[in-house]
């Protein structure tokens, strides 16, 4: 493909809590993976491919004739003043900011007429007759205001960079952030009520009052709720880590010059299954046949073992992985 992938938003909103879409223009699309990334400034693969991927809550995406869209749920500020990119095989596309002026539309086109209509007459009557009224009602609302900024002051938590709930692929490098005022303060990071136990897999980074806590190559057990907590205030992120093992393989005996079947289940819509040996892609090895799907059911036939087969194998999908060994009767 030549040029350089683009995207523009072609579906824009008049407030929050609408759905934004952009678009990604690739002609006669869409043979190759068309996926789309987030930068915060960690890359985040919000799809691999759009045609295959899973739609959730805040994302969605479809390929068209020219192109293929990312559609962004339930608009937030969180999802402004981020960069996103598209994928398309295995050309990145620019990596560009969604700004709000990107976004928003007026709320009404419609133009001044030079009358006045019933509604507007009725507004004007109402704006005179109760002036008094309207300004109590000010008066009252920005009085309650004024109490909570008083009530939130001593609050350092100013804001999560991410949703309240966040998805990540198992084996991805997982972000939580947070915005805590002023610089100088202790955060503490608790999953489960728990403190965070740091180690080369997880660890803290902070850039100002930014506070990240990485969490690298997740797994199932990630999942669950954390806490950012600065003395007595705290915020709470829900991390689910999606796997696409729904049924991990076993260990395989059998006999020498038999065989050997190796069967997992794995989600419809995930990547292509990889056999791995001692590290090795064996995948198209003339001795291994890959069956055909049943249902979610993957199975990889070894034919015609030997003792150079015995061993520790691997099923790979993405970035997730699991074990298992194959052993001959008798030994």
């Amino acid at each position: 493909m030549s040029g350089v992938l683009e995207w523009t938003v072609t579906g824009k909103a008049t407030d929050y809590g609408q759905n934004v879409t952009l678009f990604c223009h690739v002609p006669n699309c869409c043979p190759k993976d068309a996926g789309w990334d987030r930068w915060t400034p960690v890359q985040r693969t919000l799809f691999i491919d759009v045609k295959t991927g899973r739609p959730n809550k805040k994302y969605d995406g479809k390929a068209e004739k020219d192109g293929y869209t990312l559609i962004i749920q339930n608009l937030t500020k969180d999802d402004l003043n981020v960069s996103y990119s598209c994928l398309y095989g295995v050309t990145l596309g620019q990596s560009k900011f969604l700004l709000k002026e990107d976004v928003f539309t007026d709320k009404s086109d419609n133009k001044p007429t030079g009358r006045f209509s019933g509604i507007q007459i009725t507004g004007i009557i109402i704006g005179v007759v109760v002036p008094l009224a309207v300004a109590v009602v000010v008066f009252v609302i920005l009085y309650k205001k004024k109490r909570k900024k008083r009530s939130e002051a001593d609050d350092p938590l100013l804001e999560t960079e991410e949703p309240s709930s966040i998805e990540y692929i198992e084996g991805d490098d997982a972000t939580l952030t947070c915005q805590v005022g002023p610089k100088n303060l202790h955060v503490d990071w608790l999953k489960d009520g728990k403190a965070v136990k740091l180690n080369r897999n997880c660890t803290t980074f902070r850039q100002g009052t930014e506070h990240n806590l990485i969490i690298k190559n997740v797994k199932p057990d990630d999942s669950g709720e954390y806490h950012v907590q600065v003395g007595n205030f705290s915020r709470k992120i829900q991390l689910k880590i999606i796997v696409y093992f729904l049924k991990d393989p076993s260990d395989i005996k059998c006999k020498e010059g038999e065989d050997a079947i190796f069967t997992c289940n794995v989600m419809v819509d995930s990547p292509s299954l990889l056999l791995l040996k001692d590290g090795n892609d064996i995948t198209r090895n003339t001795n291994i046949l890959e069956m055909p799907p049943d249902g979610t059911q993957r199975s990889f036939k070894l034919i015609n073992t030997k003792q150079v087969d015995k061993g520790e194998y691997c099923m790979k999908v993405g970035k997730s992985s699991r074990k298992f060994k194959l052993n001959f009767k008798g030994t």
